[in-house]
């Protein structure tokens, strides 16, 4: 309400996390408003365009000495990045010269399928990380358990041989170990209903 102030105690953990959603938050709103601003100021009218430029950002693969849920979202978006290029340029383009009868060479390139089931697939590491957050006393402990016992079998899916909070991918750039601690927090990221409304005034 206008001109109250309303206090929400909240446990010394819990604090860092709910300043850091809504640090997320509002950067989220003003990178869209940027966008949007951007867009706004450079489109041409209503179909008279002919020609545009596009601009397409792709952050890097990540790999640091320590990799944590920012670091698998990154070479998530960089696994579909890659094979939706691969798809486009190699492809499709090699089965519209099949089609067309022009005489080429094939050009092997790397399929990432199997690397993008094991992170978004219906039994992967975002489904398990998802449901393991619905759980109230889910933790990144029980997460890291059932990716072990569920994930063992695939090929790209890498378990620490010593004893660890790790677990890793065979991305299609190079392996990464990710270590669990803060998964479940991150991936939660719960930014009160309160907040948000606030921010998007």
């Amino acid at each position: 309400v206008r001109h109250e102030k309303t206090v929400l105690p909240l446990k010394p953990h819990q604090a860092p996390d709910n300043r850091d959603s809504i640090a997320k938050l509002l950067y989220h709103q003003l990178f869209t408003y940027l966008v949007d601003v951007i867009n706004a100021s450079t489109a041409a009218p209503s179909g008279s365009a002919r020609s545009y430029i596009g601009i397409l950002d792709i952050f890097g693969f990540e790999l640091f000495e320590t990799n944590s849920f920012e670091q698998l979202c990154i070479n998530y978006t960089n696994e579909k990045l890659h094979q939706l290029s691969t798809q486009f340029i190699f492809k499709q383009e090699q089965d519209e010269y099949e089609r067309e009868g022009v005489p080429w060479t094939l050009i092997s390139y790397a399929d990432n399928a199997a690397a993008l089931e094991l992170i978004e697939g219906r039994l992967g590491v975002l489904a398990l990380l998802d449901e393991e957050c619905r759980f109230p006393k889910g933790t990144d402990a029980s997460l890291l358990s059932k990716c072990h016992e569920t994930l063992a079998a695939h090929p790209l899916y890498l378990r620490p041989r010593q004893s660890s909070a790790q677990f890793g991918v065979r991305h299609y750039a190079g392996d990464v170990m990710y270590t669990i601690d803060g998964f479940l927090d991150k991936n939660r990221d719960l930014v009160r209903a309160q907040i948000v409304v606030a921010a998007q005034q």
